[in-house]
């Protein structure tokens, strides 16, 4: 799906990997301009699409997945050069897995500032001051 919607979007040169991040904190240090981290999550979103998530409410499902991002983020953090944007998205409403994770982020790694995007000010999380964008989409 993914490769699809970069092509779509003629979105070029891009590279699509399913690998364990630390090979690239490992590999391609400080060399991408943007990375965009679509982290694993306990998918709770799937049940707007009436799909099944069993235990994606658990704390230990939530908190099992929150520490998997933290690591995937932190290592997504070694491949950014200099000037460059790491993006971190999750498709689950649990605040342990979104807001949580980006205020974890910015205590560990100050190098990195968040930006607000102005015109996606109205969707500013309530649930902490710093800018992270929370989207609820109706699916038909």
């Amino acid at each position: 799906m993914l490769i699809s919607n970069l092509k779509r979007c003629q979105i070029s040169p891009s590279i699509v990997m399913n690998r364990d991040s630390r090979i690239f904190a490992e590999s391609i240090n400080s060399t991408c301009d943007l990375v965009l981290v679509d982290a694993p999550c306990t998918g709770q979103s799937l049940l707007a699409k009436g799909e099944k998530a069993p235990g994606c409410f658990h704390p230990t499902a939530i908190n099992k997945s929150a520490n998997r991002q933290k690591r995937i983020i932190a290592n997504s953090a070694q491949i950014v050069a200099p000037q460059g944007y790491l993006a971190y998205m999750t498709c689950t409403y649990s605040p342990e897995e979104n807001e949580q994770v980006c205020e974890w982020f910015l205590s560990k790694f100050p190098q990195f500032q968040p930006v607000k995007v102005s015109h996606l000010q109205d969707y500013q999380s309530h649930l902490t001051d710093i800018p992270v964008i929370a989207f609820f989409l109706k699916i038909d």
